[in-house]
């Protein structure tokens, strides 16, 4: 490749000391008005080489033949064009094996290091001699060098930011032919191997634009108001580029109009451009601005006109504006003097179809949906994102943290150290800076994610403050995840030094937190969690306990949940368990049948498997059960009892710019899931931070005694929000709900009593036999446990109850607090299955418990009482686990159970302990009374109401693309499950349990590694848990809190089991049923 290297010169794509050459500096994107930008987004011709190197000569001349050339979209990735695997690895590049082994060392790459040859021809129209033509690569993986019509007209680097060359003197009139040579890897490819999928390509749009020679270069606008906020700084910093000779008395004209389309007359300026800085700056002061917030995103737009000296227009550009003020006083955060909290994510740009390109309807619906979910901010994590997603910030109200495609991973600090990488470290901070410094959205910058902490970093700092001293700067690097809560602590205090403003802990623990800030002395600066609740998953337990912080502690002002979306991608199967990529190109119904992949899917190695399914919505935009909960805890409002005898309620805004005017207060007020009364608040107008009180007038005499009595209140949106052209937050959608405990339950339901006949009991060496009129239960004396339940000769009951200890795997559970890798890892060690011995791990998948012979009773109620004990043989004249359990078989039908669970200390703790059913086929009709309507665990269900529900054992599934566990509902004091106009099930859970229904045995769970290996089962598999683990967020951040852990040692829980013809009875009426059961008195109960 000519231009490559000198002899003897290391190549400029692994040199690090060399950003680029002929790269334009860094600048605002300002397209000029009066000419549209010549767009080279299309086909291009393709041909991929083994390195650089390896592209002839001839290949770049504007007479080469592309014969034998493919076609590839542009812009697009290798990946979804079909070129290249697309590689996920978390802290280092593909061709770095082990960065800890030293088998590579930076800057040094592969000699296989696959280069793109894109060649296309192009036209300018209205090309006219002396005007000056930019090249525009809005993005490009990793680096690229560009031939103009055979000539090399620059190259450059970063993959996230724009690299611009002048090719004026390139271009002619008529036809011309472009060349860009894309490396796969280069040098800069060690500052970006943080957490992310390798594609290659050029991934964003291409365009070539034309100004006049003397034209607008940059633009930096001040829009600031006073500290009083009764004023406000209108700037407007004019750099003007021109050629050699510059002739005096050019002039810059600007006005600026209203969000209403009228112009602000008083902020008209004009003003000479200074010689022979080319530099011009104007300003005035404004009165009755509206501030931007994202609650109140005003932009006003600033035209600014370049005029020669004879007055005629050259250079027309528009910027938006927004007004803003950012402080941090007395240890807070502020905008426009009022404390911000930040309901934020870690977001990476990500398309399951199209990888790191991303179509502007694409990111219309996240921000629709991030506004559907009270998400307010965003940390564009480890790299600056595409132009027109910080439009959309302005424009619709989303905070941003931007940060410099800095993210090192495991190299990082010796870069940050290092001289040799200084220029490139600086390099990419500016042109992050020089991009986006006009949009409002952006209210504080990063130095990226964790990647040192030296010189390079702090020069890096010190440019931002000396540029832009009304912006705060935070880091990640300041606080490293395993940093000593001392040193956050004195890092807090201000004794110990930082890079940036904010204490930015990753991944914090509830209680180093507590720690922080509770030490008593006053932080000097605000905290942020720049990464925390990691979402891997079944995942984000204990997200209430951080916000419960975040409003109990003024110097937490919020934080970046870990991560936004699943970066999953679309493939279709091949041969064997390989997935090739789905091409942007292929027809829509190979894209339906495609299936979602992710590290490794694509015989990719190295790779860190599913560590890029982190987020709190799946890749197709579906929120998972943590966006609820986030949603739930991020509402713009807060209500609750002030006077509950005189049903007076508190609403307080906690909105800091807007009243709620904007929402519609619904109420519901029920019992034990029956409606009994339902209306309207009138419309609020509470103001930022106040409160009012209302009442609620509600009457819970249509409430049976025996019912329990909730009042939900919901919040709608009262009319559409558009985002662009495919956005919708459609008006009347239910953006959070509060419920609140009215009246419990009293006394039983006067339902009478049901008489199926006298029962009769029989039995062989295998079997016991107990039936009567309407009802026939069979045990199995080995294993022992029910094996059949018949009800008017309906087939319903397959077998159970039977002990389940094992919980499938949650991402959570597998990799821990520290991660193992991406290989699967057993939850328990286990010698041989299903034995414990001295010093071993118990294995509780695949327990061989052993049934002493059950003991039978026929009492005087005409009931019939079987008792059976389980255990596992453990140490000497000790029982490892034990299950006792003990059936009373009613005349009415139904079934009492009580059980015993006994787990020894030498045992690891169970994720679960409790009993599971499989019921027959066809029944498939769930409904239940507990928590609902998505599933819920112990440390996350904030969000999920008391009510009554109904669904499928498929739609009780979460489809999480690894399979783990899923699909529980807690406090659940009933379920009912049916044939459709055959029989039910009904399952009474006094001590309110955690249940499942899903149409999937745990092992089968454990054995699929992708959410489409899983086959639905016919029957319904039901668990019933008097003790289940929390979810945590132990692959990313802390494990399970302790409050939510389970433990060894002995358990207890009672279940009722009745049969039922569907549309005889209620299940919600048979559950309030109360009955004196004649247990054993030596069962072994307490």
């Amino acid at each position: 490749m000519r231009g490559a290297k000198r002899p003897h010169e290391t190549p400029w794509w692994r040199l690090p000391e060399c950003t680029g050459m002929n790269r334009l500096p860094g600048r605002s994107l300002l397209l000029p008005v009066e000419e549209e930008p010549v767009s080279l987004n299309g086909d291009w011709s393709f041909r991929l080489y083994d390195s650089p190197e390896a592209i002839p000569e001839d290949a770049l001349q504007p007479a080469y033949r592309e014969k034998g050339m493919q076609r590839v979209s542009v812009p697009g990735d290798w990946s979804s064009s079909g070129v290249l695997k697309p590689n996920y690895l978390r802290s280092r590049p593909p061709f770095v094996q082990n960065a800890d082994a030293g088998d590579i060392s930076p800057p040094d790459l592969p000699d296989n290091n696959p280069t793109g040859l894109y060649r296309r021809s192009f036209t300018l129209a209205s090309y006219r001699r002396g005007r000056r033509y930019v090249l525009h690569l809005a993005g490009v993986e990793s680096a690229a060098a560009v031939y103009v019509n055979g000539s090399l007209a620059g190259y450059g680097k970063d993959s996230s930011t724009p690299l611009e060359f002048d090719i004026s003197s390139y271009v002619s009139k008529g036809e011309n032919q472009l060349s860009v040579v894309v490396p796969r890897y280069c040098d800069g490819s060690y500052l970006e191997s943080s957490d992310r999928w390798w594609f290659g390509g050029i991934y964003r749009e291409v365009f070539v634009y034309s100004t006049s020679a003397v034209h607008i270069s940059d633009v930096r606008v001040t829009a600031l108001p006073t500290a009083d906020l009764r004023s406000c700084e209108y700037g407007l910093l004019v750099d003007v580029g021109f050629p050699g000779n510059f002739e005096a008395g050019y002039t810059v004209e600007s006005r600026l109009v209203n969000p209403d389309g009228s112009e602000l007359r008083e902020a008209a300026l004009q003003g000479a451009v200074d010689m022979p800085s080319g530099r011009l700056k104007l300003g005035t002061q404004l009165q009755n601005i509206d501030l931007w917030s994202a609650e109140t995103p005003t932009l006003y737009s600033a035209e600014l006109s370049l005029k020669t000296p004879a007055g005629e227009a050259l250079h027309t550009v528009r910027i938006p504006v927004g007004f803003r003020r950012i402080a941090i006083e007395d240890g807070r955060f502020l905008l426009n003097a009022k404390p911000l909290m930040l309901h934020g994510v870690n977001r990476d740009e990500h398309d399951r179809n199209s990888g790191r390109t991303l179509s502007r309807s694409a990111m219309e619906h996240e921000i629709a949906l991030m506004k559907r979910l009270s998400i307010n901010a965003v940390r564009t994590t480890n790299r600056p994102q595409d132009p027109y997603w910080y439009e959309l910030c302005d424009r619709y109200g989303i905070y941003v943290v931007d940060e410099p495609a800095l993210a090192a991973g495991a190299f990082g600090e010796r870069f940050s150290e290092s001289t040799r990488w200084s220029s490139q470290i600086l390099d990419r901070t500016i042109h992050t800076v020089l991009r986006d410094k006009n949009h409002p959205s952006v209210i504080v910058w990063s130095l990226g994610a964790a990647s040192g902490t030296g010189p390079n970093h702090q020069a890096a700092a010190a440019w931002i403050r000396s540029y832009d001293p009304t912006r705060p700067l935070m880091y990640e690097g300041d606080v490293q995840p395993d940093s000593a809560v001392a040193e956050i602590e004195s890092a807090a205090q201000g004794s110990a030094p930082t890079i940036g403003d904010f204490i930015t802990p990753s991944h914090p623990s509830i209680e180093d937190l507590e720690h922080l800030l509770e030490s008593g002395s006053p932080l000097q600066r605000p905290v942020l969690a720049a990464a925390y609740s990691g979402a891997m998953g079944n995942s984000n337990g204990s997200l209430d306990e951080y916000y419960h912080l975040f409003e109990k502690h003024d110097s937490l002002q919020g934080g970046f949940i870990t991560g936004w979306m699943d970066r999953t991608l679309s493939g279709r199967l091949g041969a064997g368990s390989v997935v090739t990529r789905a091409s942007l190109r292929a027809p829509e119904a190979n894209k339906a049948a495609s299936v979602p992949a992710y590290g490794g899917d694509f015989g990719d190695q190295p790779h860190d498997g599913n560590f890029c399914i982190n987020g709190i919505i799946s890749s197709d935009l579906t929120p998972k059960p943590a966006a609820l909960e986030l949603a739930h805890l991020a509402r713009c409002f807060n209500i609750e009892f002030s006077n509950k005898r005189e049903q007076v309620f508190r609403v307080t805004n906690r909105r800091s710019f807007s009243d709620l005017s904007d929402i519609q207060f619904s109420w519901q007020l029920l019992g034990d899931g029956r409606q009994l009364q339902q209306g309207r608040l009138n419309r609020l107008h509470t103001a930022p931070g106040e409160s009012d009180s209302v009442k609620i007038e509600f009457d819970t005499a249509e409430a049976a005694a025996y019912e329990e009595v909730l009042l939900t209140v919901r919040a709608h949106t009262t009319g559409d929000l558009h985002v662009g052209e495919s956005g919708l937050v459609p008006g009347g959608t239910e953006i959070a709900s509060v419920q609140f405990h009215v009246r419990a339950a009293r006394g039983a339901s006067p339902v009478s009593g049901r008489n199926a006949g006298a029962l009769s009991l029989k039995q062989d060496e295998h079997r016991i036999w107990i039936r009567n009129d309407r009802l026939r239960v069979t045990f199995q004396k080995e294993p022992g446990i029910i094996s059949s339940v018949f009800w008017d000769e309906q087939d319903i009951l397959l077998h159970g109850p039977k002990m389940q200890l094992h919980r499938p795997q949650t991402d959570n559970d597998r990799y821990g607090t520290e991660t193992q890798g991406a290989t699967r890892q057993p939850l328990q060690g286990a010698s041989s299955p299903g034995t414990a011995s001295q010093g071993s791990t118990m294995d509780y998948r695949s327990l061989q418990m052993m049934a002493e012979r059950p003991e039978l009773d026929e009492l005087e109620d005409g009931s019939i009482r079987v008792r059976i004990h389980h255990y596992l043989p453990g140490l000497p004249q000790e029982r490892a686990v034990e299950h006792h359990h003990e059936y009373l078989v009613h005349t009415s039908g139904d079934i009492y159970s009580r059980h015993v669970f006994v787990i020894g200390e030498e045992n690891p703790a169970p994720l679960r302990v409790g009993v599971r059913c499989e019921l027959k086929t066809g029944y498939n009709q769930v409904s239940w009374y507990g928590r609902g309507p998505h599933e819920n665990y112990a440390d996350r269900k904030s969000s999920a109401h008391i009510g009554r529900y109904i669904g499928t054992p498929q739609e009780l599934s979460t489809p999480y693309i690894r399979p783990q566990e899923n699909g529980a509902r807690t406090d659940v004091l009933w379920a009912a499950i049916e044939e459709p106009g055959k029989s039910g099930l009904l399952l009474h859970m006094p001590d309110l349990s955690v249940w499942s229904a899903l149409p999937y045995r745990p092992e089968d769970i454990d054995r699929a590694e992708h959410d489409y290996e899983l086959q639905p089962r016919e029957e319904t598999v039901v668990i019933v848990d008097c003790a289940h683990a929390g979810v945590g967020t132990g692959a990313l951040g802390p494990t399970t809190r302790e409050a939510y852990r389970t433990s060894t040692g002995r358990y207890r829980c009672e279940l009722r089991m009745r049969p039922y013809r569907t549309g005889e009875e209620d299940p919600a009426l048979l559950a309030r049923q109360t009955r004196e059961n004649r247990w054993s008195r030596d069962f072994n109960w307490d």
